[in-house]
């Protein structure tokens, strides 16, 4: 009895702050990712599924991409592609072509897809958000669980969810998130990322699953997206 009441005050305790020591670990490994997805090379490789009301199949591409660095801008060349089974490289590597050309028409510049996937333990962006520890992870119990979210008003570019890291080194091993404020025409977005690709700077990116729904009225569309990131190195 006095256990079960034992578990049950720690269930019911306030999640604690995460200590400042390990902010700042989460930052410097985060800054030597950030580094390495923009100084060197990666081959993504996607499926898109298109799903109908009841969650079956629709439309499937898959693209796979090289991804590297051109004049200082992100660049990414088509090594194959596919649409429901047929071939369609050219006419995807015409159509990367194209988002190139107006990325580089862009004065402002574009933002790098894999910037995209910023953490929010970038030191510039962790003062939007607000931490908290959950408490060990149930497969690891050497890892920590993070929870996060805005520290201010939701917004389309700050997520909320959940991290495993590892306390001692600062590495991310999984997180979940979803904006904390739906972007316009989104009625659900949600990703998961696995850090299980071995790379210069520590573990990396290896998969990214993406699921959601969305569109105008009428014309509403699910989702599902499954990333793999491989062959890290310099471009």
């Amino acid at each position: 009895m006095i256990g079960a009441v034992a578990t049950l005050l720690v269930l019911l305790a306030s999640p604690e702050p995460v200590p400042d020591e390990l902010l700042k670990k989460l930052a410097d490994r985060d800054a030597r990712l950030t580094r390495l997805y923009k100084e060197g090379a990666v081959t993504m490789t996607s499926r898109v599924e298109e799903l109908d009301k009841g969650g079956k199949v629709q439309h499937t591409q898959t693209v796979v991409l090289r991804l590297t660095q051109k004049d200082g801008k992100p660049h990414g060349e088509v090594v194959r592609a596919s649409r429901d089974g047929q071939d369609v490289t050219e006419e995807e590597r015409k159509t990367q072509a194209e988002k190139q050309a107006r990325a580089d028409e862009d004065p402002k510049g574009k933002k790098d897809g894999r910037m995209s996937m910023t953490l929010p333990f970038d030191a510039a962006t962790q003062p939007k958000y607000q931490f908290q520890l959950l408490g060990p992870d149930a497969k690891n119990p050497s890892l920590s669980r993070i929870g996060f979210g805005p520290r201010g008003k939701p917004d389309k570019d700050i997520w909320a969810g959940e991290a495993v890291v590892d306390p001692s080194s600062g590495e991310v091993k999984w997180m979940k998130q979803r904006p904390s404020d739906l972007p316009a025409f989104v009625d659900r977005l949600e990703m998961v990322f696995e850090f299980g690709a071995s790379t210069s700077e520590g573990p990396a990116i290896s998969t990214l699953q993406m699921e959601g729904e969305g569109g105008l009225p009428f014309f509403k569309k699910k989702f599902r997206v499954m990333t793999t990131f491989s062959d890290y190195g310099p471009k």
